[in-house]
């Protein structure tokens, strides 16, 4: 890697570049992808900001994230309410959900695509502490009336 880009700075200008422009996202994770000493700048930058909640939950394992009727019958999940977990969480299942929950500086929450007690029911074990974004400076909630307007 050239020196210029191993000036933390000057490499967080570039990234945000990157992400202005029309590769956006994909073009930082190219970052990331590329070597060993682009890895955590890039991320940092991929997970700052969420505008939903689902890519943390993507980080758990697999069979937690699925419904326990969606693992028999093999349907789709449209919706939230279609999700459950089928079992508790392992301080293993976290490793990687906190590897990338201490990234994320800003998250929108919208109720209608996602339901925090999915986090509190897979937390629910004496195994692991209680879900944390440790570096959290801003949280959306999106709130609807009964109307459904926002």
């Amino acid at each position: 890697m050239h020196r210029c880009l191993q000036v933390s700075e000057i490499f967080h200008e570039i990234l945000g570049f990157a992400l202005a422009n029309n590769g956006g996202k994909r073009d930082v994770a190219a970052f990331a992808l590329a070597c060993k000493s682009t890895l955590e700048p890039a991320l940092d930058v991929l997970w700052r900001d969420l505008d939903d909640i689902r890519p943390l939950w993507s980080c758990l394992p697999l069979d937690l994230q699925l419904a326990r009727a969606h693992l028999t019958l093999g349907t789709n999940i449209r919706t939230a309410d279609d999700l459950l977990p089928s079992r508790g969480l392992y301080a293993i299942d976290r490793l990687r959900l906190d590897f990338y929950a201490r990234r994320v500086r800003t998250l929108a929450y919208d109720p209608a695509t996602f339901r925090l007690e999915l986090f509190h029911a897979a937390s629910s074990s004496h195994f692991v502490e209680p879900f944390v974004l440790p570096a959290l400076v801003r949280l959306t909630w999106h709130l609807y009336t009964l109307e459904g307007g926002e």
